[in-house]
């Protein structure tokens, strides 16, 4: 079930004397609160009649919201924006994030193809989509087995056959590895 609110900041100070509010962000840009037609402080809506950014947070000028004391009120509440009211970015530009499904995230490459002694591996020169996929889920698995097999313990792989199979051919290679020991 999805939230239909997101915590967005909080109001932390005044600004000026026409009333206007200071949001820090967390979690978000500023220019993204900025973007909302509404926000809400302690759970009421307040419209959005003018914001402007200044050094890392919004300042809003909030409609009801008339004079310094007004403004001074709301300080300490925490501001929310409906999800309804942002897009969010596409799942793909977090679900590889370290942690977002139990793993470490696989290392990254970028040019030259070779710097330092290392190579880029041909698999991700290749430009095959499904072989540096099956290449990503691989590195993960073997660098959070390897550095962080406490939170590989948690993360679940008894989806499809595939990554089944996937699983078992890290845990031969690990094995291989340490000589032929027992793997987390």
């Amino acid at each position: 079930m999805e939230l239909e609110f997101i915590t967005a900041g909080t109001a932390v100070n005044t600004h000026g004397i026409r009333g206007e509010v200071k949001i820090l962000p967390q979690g978000v840009e500023p220019e993204l609160l900025a973007a909302c037609g509404t926000l809400y402080l302690g759970g009421k809506p307040f419209a959005l009649a003018a914001g402007r950014i200044h050094k890392g947070c919004l300042l809003a000028q909030l409609k009801g919201v008339e004079d310094m004391d007004a403004a001074l009120a709301l300080k300490g509440k925490s501001v929310s924006i409906r999800r309804a009211d942002v897009s969010l970015p596409e799942a793909s530009c977090y679900e590889e994030e370290s942690h977002w499904n139990g793993l470490l995230e696989y290392p990254q490459y970028s040019r030259p193809e070779e710097w330092h002694g290392r190579k880029v591996p041909e698999v991700l020169l290749s430009g095959h989509h499904a072989n540096v996929a099956l290449w990503r889920k691989r590195q993960s698995m073997l660098r959070t087995l390897r550095r962080r097999p406490d939170i590989f313990r948690e993360a679940d792989f008894q989806g499809s056959k595939a990554d089944r199979r996937l699983l078992a051919e890290v845990y031969e290679e690990l094995k291989r590895e340490s000589g032929g020991e027992e793997t987390p």
